[in-house]
């Protein structure tokens, strides 16, 4: 027996054929195409009307699904596949090929230019958007964010129509499929599509290249003396993947009460598309121009029905209210994760934290420190926004932390190994009697040892390690009296030489971090006034980037109370 839920995919199918039907298809009663290698279920497909020179016959074949959760990167996998071997099909009318039945050539079947299209009325996983996108699929988004889609989805969930389409089916069992019963079932016999009419739907161009549904609750009809193109306030509604666009007066033939308002949902690939294109806009001193063209049945003078297509353009520059209006709505959602984010972060960068040890650290003041910025000192993947928003997801970044502690120590390094008035003692091989006999000399209090982990582990340093090491975290070590701070390399923190020093040779500059408002750059601040670390978000589309970052102002104040020991054959 024929479950609900394929009878709904059936009754999806008929409705979707419908719309494409009303703009220039002419749908084929079958369901089933050849490939290359074999013959397929096809849920809708149908041949352009109208012939464009030099482009085969235009073949739109469509899939069309009512799953309760979004289109998933395997379905999509399993369209592109059967797009692959229907676009393989054609054969050169070649004797010495043995063509099979399934095969096209010139000489017997018209070639085709295939085109894929996925309806979803639940929407896609931005995986599938993204594949669909690389192979050419185009998607219809009917996920439940405006009247229309919520129309169809109704439709979809209504137990009368389903047990007058199976009545039908019982009726004619053996005769017509249930498909047939569908599509007879909307066309005929029913008042749905009657019900569609206070629906203006248009498959419209998006920046000429895309299409898409373009749904309004108002008929939409240009005057006669409308131009071909019209300006209009356009808005990308982020949280739900739609497009929102002011319908020009010029457009309205009968005022309504219902909202003056064209919306058109975009595939998940499309608006982080937009997102980008917005930011290199905006570095670029431009701003973002969206357009659609719109395509019009109108009745001449003649009363013949034909095309028009209007274009609608957006007037005004569209990224800082489109930031802002994301920003703060994901704010308000991730406010309970970003807060845990912040705090793993800081507790691991504070435990890492050895720059606080080795310098002399003072606060930012703008009169002193000019050249002071943040530097990003470590890179990271993108993170989905959602994973912000879902209660049940932990999203843990705290080896953030530990990365900004360890790129600090090596910027440090890298300042006092170059400083070239520092002095450097080179002595044959590693002795730790020799290392403490150089401490001894040393013309001011040592604090700090940086030693290569190699020598912190070597024998000759442990020996006396009851005698000589603190029992304080095991970081601390006694030579020539004075208790020194031991810190060694690792695969992080490489360095070769031996480095002595006081924490008052060297002043590190912090700057206090306060909270900033979403700017246009979709940047924002959210730690504490009195942390020194600056942990930062920006939006990418989809992609989250959660940046961390430190204020480098590092300065050797005093190069005599540091000292490089270098061992023979190192450096």
């Amino acid at each position: 027996m024929v479950k609900d839920n394929q009878i709904k995919g059936y009754f999806l199918e008929a409705v979707i054929g419908y719309i494409i039907e009303r703009y220039g298809y002419l749908i084929k009663k079958e369901h089933f195409i050849s490939g290359r290698g074999s013959n397929h279920q096809i849920d809708c497909y149908g041949h352009y009307k109208f012939q464009i020179p030099f482009v085969y016959p235009i073949n739109l074949i469509v899939e069309a699904k009512a799953y309760k959760n979004k289109i998933q990167l395997g379905h999509m996998r399993s369209f592109v596949g059967l797009m692959k071997d229907i676009t393989e099909r054609y054969f050169p009318n070649n004797p010495e090929i043995n063509h099979t039945k399934n095969d096209f050539n010139p000489n017997t079947h018209v070639r085709y230019t295939d085109c894929g299209l996925f309806v979803s009325l639940s929407g896609f996983e931005e995986s599938a958007s993204n594949i669909a996108f690389a192979h050419g699929i185009y998607l219809i988004d009917l996920s439940n964010k405006n009247d229309f889609s919520a129309y169809i989805y109704n439709l979809l969930n209504n137990p009368h129509i389903i047990v007058d389409i199976r009545n039908l089916y019982n009726v004619n069992r053996g005769r017509k499929s249930y498909r047939q019963i569908c599509d007879e079932y909307i066309r005929n016999g029913s008042n749905i599509m009657y019900e569609l009419e206070p629906f203006f739907v248009s498959i419209a161009l998006l920046d000429g290249s895309y299409p898409v549904f373009a749904i309004s609750r108002i008929k939409v009809l240009p005057k006669p003396d409308t131009p071909d193109l019209l300006r209009s306030n356009f808005i990308i509604n982020r949280e739900n993947n739609r497009l929102e666009i002011d319908i020009p007066e010029e457009l309205i033939p009968v005022q309504s009460t219902e909202p003056k308002k064209l919306i058109i949902n975009l595939p998940d690939a499309y608006t982080s598309y937009y997102f980008i294109q917005a930011r290199q806009k905006q570095k670029e001193g431009e701003n973002l121009t969206i357009k659609i063209d719109l395509p019009i049945v109108i009745q001449n003078a003649q009363g013949k029905n034909i095309r028009r297509i209007i274009t609608i353009e957006s007037e005004k520059e569209l990224f800082s209210d489109l930031a802002n209006y994301v920003f703060e709505s994901f704010l308000e959602k991730s406010k309970e994760v970003r807060e845990r984010v912040v705090k793993e972060i800081l507790e691991e960068f504070h435990k890492n934290d050895q720059v606080s040890e080795i310098t002399t650290v003072k606060d930012f003041d703008i009169k002193i420190h000019k050249e002071s910025e943040f530097i990003q000192l470590t890179k990271h993947p993108g993170i989905d926004r959602e994973w912000f928003t879902d209660p049940s997801f932990h999203l843990s970044l705290e080896w953030e932390g530990e990365n900004i502690a360890t790129g600090e120590l090596n910027f440090l390094i890298k300042e006092i190994i170059g400083n070239a008035k520092i002095e450097k003692v080179n002595i044959p091989e590693f002795e730790l009697d020799v290392i403490e006999d150089i401490i001894s000399k040393l013309p001011f209090k040592p604090e700090d040892i940086l030693i290569p982990v190699e020598y912190y582990t070597h024998k000759d340093f442990w020996k006396e390690k009851h005698s000589r090491f603190s029992e304080t975290r095991g970081k601390h070590i006694n030579l020539a009296g004075n208790e020194l701070r031991v810190h060694w390399s690792n695969n992080y923190v490489p360095f070769d030489d031996i480095i002595i020093s006081s924490p008052s040779a060297f002043e590190w500059v912090r700057k206090k971090v306060k909270e900033m408002k979403p700017s246009v750059s979709g940047h924002k601040s959210f730690t504490d006034a009195d942390e020194p670390l600056d942990i930062s978000m920006r939006l990418y589309g989809r992609q989250i980037g959660v940046l961390v970052r430190s204020v480098i102002k590092c300065e050797i104040k005093d190069p005599t109370k540091v000292l490089i020991i270098n061992i023979k054959g190192r450096s």
